[in-house]
C-alpha cells in the first residue's frame, strides 16, 4: 500500500475574503457533509497520519467543523488547518480559554508583525509601492 506524507481534503470551497492571489473557483460553494468527510477519511487513513482541510475555502466558515474534527480525531489524523485568520474570535466563542488561545495566537501575531514590518521596510527601500 502506498504512504503518502499528507493527504489534503477541501471540506469547503466557501471562502470569506477575495485575495487578488488566490485563483477562486469556479464550483459552486459547497460543505463537505460530515458523512460525506468519514467516508474519504476513512479511505485516506491507511495512506496517511497527516490531514490537511483545506484547498480553496476557509475551514473555519464550515458549519459542522467540530464534527469533522471529531471525525478526524477518532480516525487517529494529525489534522493541519490553514486558515486566513479572520475568523479566529470563533474560537473564543466555542469555548477555548482566552489564556491558552492568548498563549498559541499571541506569538503568531507578533511573527506576522515583524514580518510584515520588514517587508515594508524592503519595499522602502526598493522603491516598490506608493509610499
Amino acid at each position: 500500500m502506498r504512504t503518502l506524507r499528507k493527504a489534503y481534503l477541501e471540506i469547503t470551497n466557501v471562502c470569506n475574503l477575495s485575495c487578488a492571489f488566490c485563483p477562486g473557483t469556479r464550483k459552486p460553494a459547497s460543505f463537505l457533509s460530515p458523512e460525506d468527510f468519514h467516508t474519504l477519511a476513512a479511505k485516506l487513513r491507511p495512506h496517511t497520519q497527516y490531514l490537511y482541510l483545506h484547498l480553496m475555502g476557509e475551514p473555519l466558515l464550515h458549519p459542522r467543523l467540530d464534527a469533522i474534527l471529531a471525525q478526524a480525531e477518532e480516525l487517529g489524523f494529525h489534522v493541519m488547518l490553514t486558515t486566513n485568520g479572520t475568523l479566529l474570535g470563533i474560537l473564543l466563542a466555542a469555548g477555548i480559554p482566552y489564556k491558552k488561545w492568548l498563549k498559541f495566537f499571541g506569538p503568531l501575531f507578533a511573527i506576522i508583525m515583524v514580518l510584515s514590518m520588514i517587508f515594508v521596510s524592503v519595499g522602502v527601500v526598493i522603491g516598490l509601492g506608493p509610499f
